[in-house]
């Protein structure tokens, strides 16, 4: 089984020249290049990031209120409560609440979920 990281897309590069032909078109170069493949969703940042955020919401909101604590306290346990939770979640379920609710998933480098646990940071 090959690695989404050994994967090549084939690009066809199409460079307009000084030259025309008989009727009166242009004629172009083609170069091909074999490109790694970008399993990346492209612009998902801000997806992957309120993802994150609704995934703090929860534990912010039981460390402010549930057991009272400051709020600079409950966002540090919220944010250490997060990464472990983000761990354990991604390696069962390959998603957390917040990913889930953006359709992202989280995949190793042969399509499956990680199985080691690994903080998203």
């Amino acid at each position: 089984m090959r690695k989404i990281s050994e994967l090549k897309e084939r690009k066809i590069i199409r460079r307009a020249t000084r030259n025309f032909d008989s009727e009166g078109n242009r004629i172009y170069n083609e170069f091909e290049y074999d490109l790694p493949y970008n399993p990346t969703q492209k612009g998902n940042e801000r997806e992957r990031l309120y993802a994150k955020i609704i995934d703090i919401i929860p534990f912010f909101l039981i460390f402010h209120y549930g057991f009272n604590k400051i709020i600079i306290i409950s966002l540090f346990f919220s944010i250490v409560s997060v990464l472990i939770y983000g761990a354990v979640s991604e390696s069962i379920f390959g998603t957390t609440l917040g990913k889930k609710l953006f359709k992202l998933k989280i995949v190793d480098d042969f399509g499956n979920y990680p199985k080691d646990f690994k903080v998203d940071v």
